[in-house]
């Protein structure tokens, strides 16, 4: 005698003694939702970077963000400037302004004196030439 199809609780028709179906929907709700909670946790630490480097995240990439925020924390830390691509704004006259390259189209922007080193920005490649033809960083 062939096995009989029966109806679930759910509604669904099929062999067996648990509804598989409503189970692999299940696990795929659980996985959508953990993978929103990482996405969610993932957008919060690079707020938080955003924050602390003075920048509007919604304007930069996030591998951006984490490699600026990685630079700046080695160079509080105190590594030199020599394991970065930096430059000195000589041409400008402007000897205590450093620039470091962080990707192509992004620059970091510090001010190095007596008293130490002080992050100022992160621009894009654009805003940096703008802000470098207009008379660059005199404070």
């Amino acid at each position: 005698m062939p096995a009989r199809k029966k109806r679930f609780e759910c509604g669904h028709k099929a062999f067996g003694k648990i509804c598989r179906r409503c189970i692999y929907l299940e696990n795929e709700r659980l996985r959508y939702q953990r993978m929103q909670e990482q996405k969610e946790l993932e957008r919060r630490e690079l707020e938080a970077i955003a924050k602390e480097l003075g920048v509007n995240p919604a304007g930069y990439r996030k591998n951006v963000l984490l490699k600026a925020y990685n630079i700046v924390k080695q160079i509080r830390e105190g590594a030199p400037f020599a394991r970065f691509n930096w430059r000195l704004l000589k041409a400008m006259g402007q000897r205590e302004i450093i620039r470091i390259k962080v990707d192509r189209c992004h620059r970091l922007i510090f001010r190095v004196d007596k008293m130490g080193t002080k992050f100022l920005e992160l621009l894009t490649h654009e805003r940096y030439n703008t802000r470098l033809a207009s008379g660059g960083w005199l404070d």
